[in-house]
């Protein structure tokens, strides 16, 4: 059975068990960019069926996937109109940018969590208007303005 852990270390955060509804307002992609990478880690493209090693400053995109080793760490950066947050996405860890928008009134970015942990440093409310979403086979959490760690658990 997995559990989620959430930890709330600032900022408003909102849990919700409803299914995610993107914004019917025309919305271009955003993107990551990878800043560091500490140990193995990989990437898998939208439309790519096998693992590529992932390098700083690889540019990641809706769709994209990425894992970490036992030992490994990740820091990316997501920027719509401007930079909205930072994840570090930590050893042992599996996510998918499932939805990574933006439009003239937020960004807004899913990430779905399948293994491991990952802290978000979600950019104060007001200065982005970014909503992060981070789903996990058991939960949805919803934030704005946070820095929050989600982990999954076997």
């Amino acid at each position: 059975m997995k559990i989620v852990y959430c930890l709330v270390a600032s900022g408003i955060c909102f849990f919700s068990s409803v299914a995610y509804s993107a914004d019917h307002q025309v919305s271009d992609a955003s993107e990551g960019k990878v800043l560091s990478v500490k140990g193995q880690a990989e990437v898998l493209k939208l439309g790519s069926d096998a693992w590529a090693a992932l390098a700083v400053d690889a540019v990641l995109s809706e769709g994209d996937a990425v894992k970490t080793g036992a030992v490994a760490e990740v820091v990316i950066e997501t920027t719509g109109k401007a930079k909205t947050a930072e994840l570090l996405l930590r050893a042992d860890s599996e996510f998918r940018f499932q939805t990574l928008r933006h439009n003239a009134d937020k960004d807004s970015a899913l990430l779905d969590l399948t293994a491991g942990s990952m802290v978000v440093r979600a950019d104060e409310p007001g200065s982005s208007n970014a909503i992060f979403q981070v789903k996990t086979p058991t939960s949805l959490m919803t934030a704005q303005g946070a820095v929050f760690e989600v982990k999954v658990s076997q």
